[in-house]
C-alpha cells in the first residue's frame, strides 16, 4: 500500500514518493518490453489500489527535504543493502541487486550496441584532445604568438577541464549518468564549432576553456558505461575501449595532414566538433544507468531498463525484488620531429608548421595507444589493478631518462613509442580502479547507517506496503513484529500509527471497505482483517497448488532459495499433514543440478526434508568452491558506491588535469632551453606516482580480491 509509513509523531498525511528529476532522460519506449504481470488474475480490478499508479512513486532524496525525509530514505537505501538491523528484525524476502541483474545478463547485444554508442563519444573527445597538439602550431605561426600564449591554448583546454569534471561529477549523482553525458557533449559541439569562428587569440582561450569544461562532463560516459557490464568481463571491456580512443587519435591526426594543407585549421577544427552531434542523435538508445535509478528511487524505471537489457540479450533477471547494495597527457610538440629543439630569440620563438614527415612521424607514434591496450589486457586480470599500474609508471619513468641518452632519431622514436604506450595503459587501468574501487564504504556505515538506525527505531517507521512485490499476510506479519519490538500494546495507538500514516489515496480506500463506518471506530485485527479480504483473496486450492508443483529451480537460485520459495507457495496449498512430504518431493523433483538430483534419488526412503536439503546445500558449496579453485579468482566485485561513484571519477579527473595544465609550459617553453631537465623531471614524476601505487588501500580484481573481500565481510 503507497504511503504506509510509520511515524508516531506524524499525523499529517504524507505521501510517499516524487517525480523523478526532469532533467534525467528517458528510456527509448522502442527498447522496452511491455510490463506484464506473473500469475492469474483472481478476477478483481483494484480501482484505487495504493502502489500501483503507472508513475514512478518511489522516494527520491533531494537536497531540500528536511532531516526526517533524507535520514529516512537514506536508511530505505542502506536496508537494500541488507546490513540493516530492522531488516534483520522484521524478516525479507527475495531481492536482487542491480549488480546481480546485470551479471546474469551477461555480455550480449545490448552492451555491443552500447559499446559501439559510447565508442563514438570516445573517439570524438579524442578528436578535442589532439587537435590542440595540431591547432597550437597553426596558431603559433598564423597568429604569430610567442610560446607561452601558444601554451595557454592547452592550458585553458584542461582548466576547464579540471573545473567540468568535478562541477559534472556532483551533478552526475544527483541528475543522472545519462543527462549529465548530453549536456556536456552538447556543450563540446556548440564551443568546438565557436572555436573554428575564433576572430581574435581572447575568443579562442575562451572557447577552448568551454570545451575543456564540457570534456570533463563526458568523462561521466565511463561510470554509465561500467555499470552496464557484468563484472566477469568489466576489465577487459574498459581496457578494448580504448580502441575507440586510439582510433580517434589516429583519424584525427590523418584528416589533419589532409585538411589543413589545404582548407586551413579552421575547416579541421569545425570538423573535428562533428562527433559530438552523431553521437547526440545515437543517445536517444542508450537508457540511463540502472544503478543511479535504483539509489535515487526510481525502481520502476530501474526495472523497466533491466528488462530491456535482459530482453536484448534473451536472458531473463533473477527473480525477486531489485534493491539496492549499500592522464596525464604529454604534448606531442615535445617529440616532433620535424622541429629543432634549439634556442630562438625572435617574436615567434622560431615557428614552424608540421609538415607531411611530422603528420607521418606523430601517426607512428599515435599508433602505440594501441599496444597500450595489449599491455592492460596481458595484465589487468592476471596481476591485478595495483600492479599493473606500478609496471606502467616505472616502465615510463624508464623510458622518460632513456630520452636522455645520445642515440639516434629511431631510438628516440622507439622511446616515444612505449612511453605512448605506457601513458595509454596508465589511463585505461586509472579509469577501471577508479570506478571499481570502494574507499568510503565505512565511513559510509558509519555515517549513513548507525545514526539513523538509531533516529529510526526512535521514530517507529515501517517500509511501505507495496501489493506488486510483497502479500498482504507477509506485511501483516512483519508489522506485527514490529509493533512487539516497539512495545506498542494498546490497539487503539497501533490504528492510530497505521491511519495517520497511510496516504491519501490508501485512507481512502480504507474508508470506502469499511463504510458507512469510520476506520477509527474499527480495531485493529479489523482493519487487516478488512485489507487482507481485499487484497489476497482465497484462491482456489487447485489452483495454489498447479503454482507450486509449476515451480523449479533457476540456473542462478540457490538450493535455500528454492525451498523457502516452495514453502511460500505451500502455504495456500492446504496440504495438511502431507506438507512436509509434499516439500521433500518436490524439492528432489525440481532442481535444477542433475548431480544433486540423481544423489538425492539414490538416498533410501528415510530421505527427510531437512537431509536432502543439507545434501543439497553442501554438495552446492562445493561445486562453488572448486569452480573457484579452477578459475583462480572469485567472480565478485567491489563496486564504488553507486551515490558517489560519479565523484570519485570526477575528483580524480580533476586532479589529474593539473598534469596538462602545466604540461604545455614545460613542453613548449622550457624544453627549448633544457630538455634534458625536462624529460627526467617527468621520469621523476612517474617514478614518484608508481611508488605512491602501493599505497593504495586494496586490490579491486585479481590476486588480492578474495582477500579484500573476506576483509570486507569481517567488517
Amino acid at each position: 500500500m503507497e504511503g504506509i509509513n510509520m511515524h508516531a509523531d506524524e499525523s499529517s498525511v504524507t505521501k510517499n514518493g516524487r517525480k523523478s528529476s526532469n532533467l534525467v532522460t528517458p528510456v527509448d519506449e522502442n527498447l522496452l518490453p511491455v510490463e506484464t504481470h506473473d500469475g492469474i488474475s483472481n478476477g478483481k480490478r483494484e480501482p484505487a489500489v495504493l502502489g500501483s499508479d503507472e508513475e514512478d512513486k518511489s522516494p527520491d532524496i533531494s537536497p531540500d527535504a528536511n532531516f526526517k525525509e533524507v535520514e529516512r530514505n537514506v536508511f530505505e537505501i542502506l536496508d537494500d543493502q541488507g546490513s540493516s538491523s530492522e531488516e534483520l528484525l522484521l524478516g525479507g524476502e527475495d531481492t536482487y541487486t542491480v549488480e546481480e541483474a546485470i551479471d546474469k545478463c551477461g555480455f550480449g547485444i545490448f552492451q555491443i550496441k552500447i559499446s559501439c554508442i559510447v565508442g563514438v563519444l570516445f573517439m570524438a573527445d579524442a578528436f578535442e584532445i589532439i587537435i590542440l597538439s595540431i591547432l597550437a602550431d597553426q596558431l603559433h605561426c598564423d597568429w604569430s604568438l610567442p610560446l607561452p600564449k601558444k601554451a595557454l591554448i592547452t592550458t585553458f583546454v584542461f582548466v576547464g577541464y579540471l573545473i567540468g569534471a568535478s562541477f559534472f561529477g556532483s551533478a552526475s549523482d544527483k541528475f543522472g549518468r545519462k543527462s549529465i553525458v548530453l549536456v556536456s557533449s552538447s556543450w563540446i559541439f556548440v564551443f568546438g564549432v565557436l572555436s573554428s569562428f575564433a576572430p581574435t587569440l581572447l575568443w579562442m582561450y575562451i572557447a577552448r576553456f568551454c570545451v575543456g569544461v564540457g570534456l570533463g562532463g563526458a568523462a561521466q560516459s565511463w561510470p554509465m558505461y561500467a555499470e552496464f557490464l557484468p563484472s566477469k568481463s568489466r576489465g577487459r571491456t574498459l581496457s578494448l575501449m580504448q580502441v575507440f580512443w586510439v582510433t580517434g587519435v589516429l583519424g584525427v591526426v590523418s584528416m589533419s595532414a589532409v585538411v589543413v594543407p589545404r582548407y586551413g585549421w579552421r575547416v579541421l577544427v569545425f570538423v573535428a566538433a562533428l562527433p559530438q552531434l552523431v553521437f547526440l542523435m545515437l543517445m536517444y538508445y542508450v537508457p540511463e544507468s540502472p544503478m543511479f535509478q535504483v539509489v535515487s528511487g526510481q525502481r520502476k524505471k530501474a526495472e523497466r531498463t533491466l528488462r530491456a537489457v535482459a530482453r536484448l540479450n534473451r536472458k531473463t533477471l533473477p527473480q525477486g525484488r531489485l534493491t539496492v547494495k549499500f592522464i596525464t597527457v604529454l604534448s606531442v610538440r615535445i617529440f616532433n620531429p620535424s622541429a629543432k629543439i634549439e634556442k630562438h630569440t625572435d617574436c615567434t620563438d622560431y615557428c614552424q608548421k608540421l609538415d607531411t614527415t611530422g603528420y607521418l612521424q606523430l601517426l607512428a607514434t599515435s599508433s602505440s595507444e594501441f599496444v597500450g591496450i595489449f599491455f592492460v589486457l596481458a595484465t589487468i586480470d592476471l596481476m591485478g589493478r595495483k600492479i599493473s599500474l606500478m609496471i606502467f609508471y616505472f616502465g615510463t619513468a624508464v623510458f622518460l631518462f632513456l630520452l636522455n641518452l645520445c642515440v639516434s632519431q629511431h631510438i628516440i622514436t622507439v622511446f616515444i613509442f612505449m612511453i605512448r604506450g605506457l601513458s595509454s595503459s596508465l589511463f585505461s587501468v586509472i579509469y577501471i580502479y577508479t570506478t571499481e574501487v570502494e574507499l568510503l564504504i565505512l565511513f559510509l556505515r558509519l555515517t549513513l547507517f548507525e545514526i539513523p538506525a538509531m533516529a529510526r527505531s526512535s521514530h517507529l517507521e515501517v517500509e511501505s506496503y507495496d501489493p506488486e512485490v510483497e502479500k498482504w499476510e507477509s506485511y501483516e506479519e512483519r508489522l506485527t513484529m514490529f509493533f512487539e519490538a516497539n512495545n506498542v500494546t494498546e490497539d487503539k495507538k497501533k490504528v492510530a500509527i497505521f491511519l495517520s500514516s497511510m496516504g491519501a489515496k490508501g485512507y481512502g480506500l480504507l474508508k470506502n471497505l469499511v463504510s458507512p463506518d469510520k476506520p477509527s471506530a474499527k480495531n485493529f485485527p479489523e482493519i487487516c482483517k478488512t485489507l487482507k479480504d481485499y487484497y489476497s483473496p482465497r484462491p482456489p486450492v487447485l489452483l495454489e497448488r498447479f503454482r507450486f508443483y509449476s515451480h523449479t529451480q533457476s540456473a542462478s537460485e540457490s538450493v535455500t532459495n528454492f525451498l523457502a520459495e516452495l514453502k511460500r507457495l505451500s502455504s495456500t496449498c492446504n496440504f495438511g499433514a502431507f506438507l512436509k512430504d509434499a516439500l521433500r518431493d518436490w524439492f528432489v523433483c525440481g532442481l535444477y543440478d542433475a548431480t544433486v538430483q540423481k544423489k538425492l534419488l539414490s538416498e533410501d526412503d528415510s530421505l527427510t526434508l531437512e537431509k536432502a536439503l543439507k545434501i543439497a546445500v553442501s554438495m552446492e558449496t562445493a561445486a562453488k568452491s572448486s569452480a573457484i579453485i579452477k578459475e583462480g579468482t572469485p567472480s565478485i566485485s567491489r563496486i564504488y558506491p553507486t551515490h558517489i561513484r560519479s565523484v570519485g571519477l570526477g575528483t580524480c579527473s580533476s586532479m589529474a588535469r593539473f598534469g596538462p595544465i602545466l604540461t604545455p609550459f614545460f613542453a613548449q617553453v622550457l624544453l627549448a632551453y633544457s630538455p634534458r631537465f625536462t624529460v627526467s623531471f617527468y621520469s621523476i614524476l612517474a617514478l614518484i606516482a608508481g611508488v605512491c601505487v602501493t599505497f593504495l588501500p586494496y586490490e579491486t580484481k585479481g590476486v588480492k580480491l578474495k582477500t579484500t573481500a573476506t576483509m570486507e565481510s569481517a567488517h
